[in-house]
């Protein structure tokens, strides 16, 4: 049985797993549109520079931790990330509960 790519998508969750990146292009990129170009233009433009953009971030976010893995993976490391995890979730989740009141 073959199924179109938008039957796929649907039953996948397409854009409804992640749609950070959809907001992110609807509400931020029309902002900083050059206005003399139709916006249909505009927003294409911005998104093809908000690619590579992407693709130079997360390969030196790559790079630079493969570099460091062997440092990351040292147990005294990996207790200290631990522990400072922790207490960022912990924090996050006392925040709120501080402020509603």
């Amino acid at each position: 049985m073959v199924r179109d790519g938008a039957q796929c998508c649907r039953r996948r969750g397409g854009a409804r797993r992640e749609p950070k990146i959809a907001v992110f292009c609807t509400g931020l990129l029309p902002t900083p549109a050059p206005p003399r170009l139709p916006s249909a233009w505009a927003v294409t433009l911005l998104v093809l520079l908000h690619a590579p953009l992407t693709l130079a971030w997360l390969g030196g976010y790559v790079l630079l931790l493969s570099k460091a893995g062997p440092v990351l993976h040292r147990p005294r490391v990996q207790r200290a990330l631990g522990r400072t995890t922790g207490v960022v979730l912990i924090g996050f989740r006392l925040a709120p509960a501080g402020t509603a009141g």
